[in-house]
């Protein structure tokens, strides 16, 4: 029987680990990665040159078989712990990276994703004056092309209307382990039931009015699957009525199937 050759290196396999200090909490970021050559460097470096400097980098690759490790490897001096080993899609990954974290606050950046330069620096000022809230988030980019872009935020009070920017999220550790992390029930939209599951518990979320990340279009999330399962999502938790479910689910079927959009 093949066994699967586990791969891992950065600054923790040496025996330098961080931790948080009164007024600079450690704040962890994951990176869940398969086959992300294109555009995993410039989301590491997004990350490494942030102008806060207490950050833990974690990041989690699925066995991939393109140039990923290589560029990793690159970086390694300066990534706190990256892991290379099969997984069960993103958000097994995700939760294998929140389990590793060491951090008081965790937030996720995708492979072809990246963060404003600040971005964390925003949000540990806002822990330090907030330490009730449970849920950070802020703005998020959505990048269209090279010259053509969008910005997008709600508020907690409209989940019926659309959703807080997962890219932006940073969530206290603690609200992790006591929630179980993300369900492997659904391949693409578990971050939209993890936040609804948390909304509907009354964990604290606040929004700041500040871009934090920016998306690329084009996704999973942007696929069938993804509209398929927020659909889903949306209605197991009464955010839409049953009505409006299969309205929304006809008009997914007919781009899919005659439009050839999704």
């Amino acid at each position: 029987m093949k066994t699967s050759v586990v791969k891992t290196g950065g600054l923790r396999t040496r025996g330098l680990n961080k931790s948080s200090g009164s007024n600079s909490p450690l704040v962890s970021v994951i990176t869940v990665v398969f086959n992300g050559e294109r555009y995993l460097e410039q989301t590491i470096l997004s990350v490494l040159n942030q102008t806060y400097s207490n950050v833990e980098y974690i990041i989690i690759d699925g066995a991939s078989t393109d140039g990923t490790c290589e560029i990793i490897r690159k970086y390694e001096d300066k990534i706190d712990l990256w892991i290379s080993e099969p997984d069960n899609g993103i958000y097994d990954a995700i939760n294998k990276g929140i389990h590793l974290s060491a951090g008081v606050l965790i937030g996720i950046v995708n492979s072809d994703d990246w963060y404003e330069k600040n971005a964390v620096e925003i949000i540990a000022g806002q822990f330090l004056m907030n330490q009730s809230v449970d849920v950070f988030h802020g703005i998020l980019r959505f990048i269209k092309n090279e010259n053509e872009f969008f910005l997008r935020g709600s508020a907690s009070e409209a989940f019926s209307n659309g959703m807080i920017e997962h890219p932006t999220f940073f969530v206290k550790k603690e609200v992790y382990d006591a929630s179980g992390g993300y369900s492997l029930e659904y391949k693409s939209a578990s971050d939209l039931d993890f936040i609804y599951r948390l909304y509907t518990q009354k964990f604290k979320f606040l929004l700041l009015p500040a871009v934090i990340s920016n998306f690329r279009m084009g996704g999973m999330s942007d696929s069938y699957l993804g509209f398929y399962e927020t659909l889903i999502i949306k209605r197991k938790y009464n955010f839409i009525s049953l009505r409006k479910y299969y309205f929304e689910r006809i008009k997914i079927l007919v781009k899919k199937y005659f439009f050839k959009v999704l």
